[in-house]
């Protein structure tokens, strides 16, 4: 058995002593709970999923050619079917396209780099795992600021990556 939280013990898989458990992979999980007197235990069977494939998407890049952050891309964690992204600039015109979900967005609109500006996009997808249709829009910014990452406590952040903020020189 493992701690003692108020007179009741909590056994998870002979692992961990809280009064809950956070799976970190799908599987049996069985809990002993007892006390000074008995002890009772449950088990069940835990299929473990990231619900949300692209449960972070970039706000900012820097499109400078220093080697960090200069394209904007996606940090996908599963595979994604029937992939489309567009971007588009604040009067609606349609700056770049593309159908691959590993696509790099340089910043540039024929070949000409765009001002720093706020630009939206759009992307559609399947969830190859899930079959889930995935829609998602935002905004992104690129800038020739420096970036610094904001990493949010673990208990808010949910399956998120750091968010990325433009600040002047």
């Amino acid at each position: 058995m493992n701690k003692d939280i108020t007179g009741i013990r909590y056994d998870w898989n002979g692992m961990s002593s809280a009064n809950y458990l956070i799976p970190d992979q799908s599987g049996q999980v069985v809990v002993k709970i007892s006390n000074s007197t008995c002890t009772i235990s449950d088990s069940t069977f835990v299929i473990l999923r990231i619900c949300d494939c692209l449960s972070y998407i970039p706000n900012a890049f820097s499109p400078n050619q220093d080697g960090l952050n200069d394209f904007f891309q996606l940090p996908s964690n599963c595979y994604l079917n029937n992939f489309s992204i567009r971007i588009y600039n604040r009067w609606g015109q349609q700056i770049f396209q593309s159908d691959d979900p590993q696509f790099r967005f340089d910043g540039s609109f024929r070949d000409t780099p765009l001002q720093e500006d706020t630009y939206f996009y759009l992307i559609v997808a399947i969830d190859a795992q899930s079959g889930d249709q995935i829609s998602k829009q935002g905004i992104i910014s690129p800038c020739s600021l420096i970036i610094y990452r904001i990493q949010l406590p673990t208990s808010q952040r949910k399956y998120q990556s750091p968010y990325l903020l433009c600040i002047q020189k």
